[in-house]
């Protein structure tokens, strides 16, 4: 009864942690984590993590930053995008993207309401580096 107890609190404080971030419509399939043998970081052994994320129609998460660099490519549907003080950019199905290591992602949202738009994510940090994703105070006048 104990661990039902501590499943079902862990669940509830997963869900709202979730819609506190907006993330209730982000979907996050976690694909491949390999460490990458003789490459480093920060003189640390590097990883690659590799997502598939999928935001529902009109979905977006608030201003954040990544542990590392990340390549985007977009899988389908169409993906609005504002990276540290650049201009708004909208990605399409096909087209892919660099976002620096240490770059502060402003807007990251589907553009559509009306499909969802998934897209591939890979993440160059350390070795077991969390988290890969920190959430920003707001900003303004974006």
């Amino acid at each position: 009864m104990r661990e039902v107890f501590t499943i079902f609190i862990l669940g509830f404080i997963t869900v709202v942690s979730a819609k506190e971030a907006n993330h209730e419509t982000l979907a996050i399939n976690k694909l491949l984590t390999p460490i990458l043998s003789g490459s480093t970081i920060n003189e640390k052994e590097a990883q690659a993590t590799m997502l598939e994320l999928t935001y529902a129609p009109g979905a977006s998460t608030p201003p954040h930053h990544h542990a590392g660099a990340g390549l985007i490519y977009v899988i389908e549907g169409d993906y609005k995008s504002k990276i540290s003080n650049q201009p708004l950019k909208t990605y399409h199905q096909g087209e892919a993207f660099f976002e620096p290591a240490g770059s502060v992602h402003e807007i990251s949202a589907n553009a559509s309401t009306e499909k969802p738009v998934k897209f591939l994510v890979i993440f160059f940090t350390e070795q077991n580096k969390t988290p890969l994703t920190t959430m920003e105070e707001p900003i303004s006048n974006y």
